[in-house]
């Protein structure tokens, strides 16, 4: 064999390889019955993606897969099981024309690649060199103290707000949680946030001490704790976006995955799919009695726990289909309008200065758009892909490019940065699942008022100390 090539020179070649895959993901517009072949295609262009990525970077595990493979289920779970199990009742098959899916998809598939292929092309593995770098003592020193002040306040509320939800979703139903006709769960407006920046808070915490295995642990059991309340109140999605982080820093920082402690975390995440369908049935079940969970229990030992959690994840590709229908015949497409939305609610409306309501909020509010526009009687959640669609049609996978970069540039290297660092690429992570599964306004709020705001916190008072 001849000289093996450079890390350099095999990242080229991969995004090539890139390219060339979404070139032929482009030929299938061509090609509008192929729905099956499409649905095939897709499954192996998941894998040379997720290859891709192996081969450039060397691990199975990083925050990068986690962003791409979210990506992924959350608009392809339910083509995935239209190949393994056809015989599966798929509700995207049922509720819209297979013309309407095959479009969606494919355009859901242009935009996962426009993404993956810019990430590659900006990626820090283009450098030749990298230097592991460190944070300095008085910032360290700094994001400890305000961290434990934080989570001292934040804890008590965010654990018993939560506590109280799971309590009414296990007692009245998950759907009543969300109900907009009767008395469904109410909580102040902040909650959100607050909970949040307690995530953000335990982050910070974490990387404070450097990870150390001992003085982490009380922000970990938080996490933990926290995490159990969401999946608990029928929140999965949620609960994932901070498990799955969770586990990512403790394998990368604090204790390495061997491969007698693989069968482990193998183990733990068929309890978790098999946990997951449970709740997907309890949480639909009115009657809480000891029926009841015989009746969760029995649905969640006859079914598939890999397609129902498939199909249940890929039901982000609902909004979408819906934007197509919509936008196609009888909407003129927004121009970026949300975007720019997303923006100016930067801009609070302090003692209602810019109006009763915020100017922008109209184009911001996605999800409650398109409850009214289709006439729902509940909220139908939103994704990214779908949001990039109702600005810019079927060119709307342009934006993926500058998501792209935008994520290559937070996420970065975790094994090479700093604490400083590392702590806006994992807080960027956790706040990336409300943008996978909803819109640019929530998560760019989140982004600014509570990841860099408590960066530049953290920054200014270790300028005191030192």
């Amino acid at each position: 064999m001849g000289q093996r090539l450079s890390k350099q020179k095999l990242n080229m070649v991969l995004i090539f390889v890139r390219y060339m895959l979404l070139l032929t993901t482009f030929g299938f517009f061509a090609f509008p019955q192929a729905i099956f072949s499409l649905a095939v295609y897709s499954i192996f262009l998941y894998v040379m993606l997720c290859g891709c990525y192996y081969l450039e970077n060397q691990r199975i595990l990083s925050e990068y897969i986690l962003v791409l493979l979210f990506l992924i289920l959350f608009h392809g779970g339910q083509i995935i099981v239209f190949v393994i199990a056809p015989e599966r009742y798929l509700p995207v098959f049922f509720n819209f024309a297979e013309k309407t899916v095959y479009q969606g998809y494919l355009y859901s598939l242009v935009c996962i690649q426009s993404f993956d292929l810019a990430y590659a092309m900006f990626s820090p593995g283009m450098k030749q060199k990298a230097v592991k770098k460190t944070s300095s003592d008085s910032f360290l020193k700094s994001a400890r103290q305000i961290s434990t002040l934080a989570l001292c306040l934040l804890a008590p509320i965010v654990l018993l707000q939560s506590g109280m939800k799971t309590f009414f979703s296990l007692k009245h139903g998950y759907m009543n949680l969300y109900a907009y006709q009767g008395a469904g769960f109410t909580e102040h407006v902040l909650m959100p946030y607050l909970r949040n920046l307690f995530v953000i808070m335990c982050i910070l915490n974490i990387v404070s001490v450097s990870y150390e295995k001992k003085k982490i642990r009380a922000p970990f059991l938080l996490l933990i704790l926290y995490s159990m309340l969401m999946f608990l109140s029928g929140t999965r999605s949620g609960c994932l976006s901070v498990i799955l982080p969770l586990l990512l820093i403790y394998t990368a920082k604090v204790k390495k995955i061997e491969n007698k402690t693989l069968i482990k975390y193998l183990l733990f995440a068929v309890v978790l799919m098999f946990g997951s369908v449970f709740m997907s049935k309890y949480r639909l079940i009115l009657n809480k009695d000891s029926g009841g969970i015989a009746e969760a229990v029995r649905y969640a030992y006859e079914s598939n726990p890999v397609t129902e959690t498939l199909v249940e994840m890929g039901g982000s590709l609902t909004p979408l289909l819906h934007c197509i229908n919509i936008f196609d015949q009888y909407e003129p497409i927004r121009m970026g309008a949300s975007y720019l939305a997303s923006v100016s609610l930067l801009v609070p409306n302090l003692f209602g200065m810019l109006g009763t309501v915020h100017p922008a909020a109209a184009f911001s509010g996605l999800s409650q758009w398109l409850m009214d526009y289709m006439q729902l009687d509940h909220g139908p959640g939103f994704s990214i892909v779908a949001e990039s669609y109702y600005n810019f049609g079927m060119l709307g996978w342009g934006v993926f490019f500058l998501w792209g970069i935008f994520f290559c540039k937070i996420l970065g290297e975790p094994a090479l940065q700093s604490e400083e660092r590392n702590f806006i690429s994992y807080s960027t992570l956790v706040l990336s699942f409300s943008l996978i599964r909803g819109s640019a306004s929530d998560f760019i709020r989140y982004f600014v008022y509570e990841v860099l705001l408590v960066w530049i916190l953290v920054k200014l008072c270790s300028r005191r100390i030192s």
